[in-house]
């Protein structure tokens, strides 16, 4: 029970650093200017909505660069406390294993509402100038969720559909953080994890079955599941990964903090 305590205060600590952070609004402006510039070159057509544009904006292309404005802000979590020499007082006063699951849950959390916040930002943006949601649904909708778009509550398809890039986007950001433990420098930590994420998405993409293929539910693509199995499934393979990145996390730290990695 002590140990359940000590660890819900350290995320706490760790989610009230988020939110005064302003790398976190950082973040979130970024998503927002890169999609609507990507809005703009690709051209919006009154008769469209938000709803179908959603796809459009969020190509597959895109996916690096909104890793990129999430990672800038989120892998610096271990490397602000290791420049400021607070990680050993930190491990002394919550232990490894506490803050290692503070940094990663604050990480996947606060990178997860960034990400679905800017999004939504962009799409309330865009929605001054088309409907929001309009009568017709016909074009570019994600399949395994496409039958929410028609239903009485259309909104419940954008919110599972952000719901699930979100959630990949997070687990990038997760895997920052695992590389700011290899390498203490936070230009070879965005840059590793981008160069990463390009391979495993765009390598793994064609070969690996649907339903362990990051690229593949990362963009919320159909796993024959049904809707709401597609999106259970797509979080919990996220935060299962998530977590193991978390537990490698803790395993380098350990040994960087006890001196036998410099």
């Amino acid at each position: 029970m002590s140990s359940i305590k000590t660890l819900c205060g350290s995320v706490k600590s760790e989610f009230y650093r988020i939110i005064i952070s302003p790398k976190t609004y950082f973040s979130v402006i970024c998503i927002v200017i890169v999609l609507l510039l990507n809005a703009q070159m690709n051209g919006i057509y009154e008769v469209n909505d938000t709803v179908y544009y959603l796809m459009i904006a969020l190509a597959e292309n895109m996916n690096l660069i909104l890793i990129l404005c999430v990672t800038l802000s989120f892998s610096t979590l271990f490397l602000d406390d290791w420049k400021r020499k607070y990680v050993l007082l930190a491990i002394e006063r919550t232990g490894t294993k506490n803050y290692a699951a503070a940094k990663v849950i604050a990480c996947f959390i606060g990178s997860w509402f960034v990400s679905f916040a800017g999004i939504h930002i962009f799409l309330g943006l865009l929605s001054l100038k088309i409907p929001f949601i309009g009568e017709q649904y016909e074009g570019n909708l994600w399949s395994g969720y496409s039958d929410l778009a028609a239903s009485d509550f259309p909104y419940l398809y954008v919110l599972l559909v952000v719901s699930v890039l979100a959630a990949g986007y997070a687990f990038w950001a997760v895997v920052g953080v695992l590389i700011s433990s290899y390498f203490t420098n936070i230009f070879m930590t965005v840059g590793l994890t981008v160069i990463m994420a390009y391979y495993i998405l765009t390598m793994t993409t064609p070969i690996c079955p649907y339903m362990i293929n990051i690229g593949i539910i990362g963009f919320a693509r159909d796993l024959g599941l049904g809707v709401f199995g597609n999106f259970f499934y797509s979080i919990a393979f996220f935060l299962l990964l998530s977590g193991f990145a978390g537990f490698l996390f803790c395993r380098r730290m350990k040994r960087r903090v006890s001196g036998e990695i410099h």
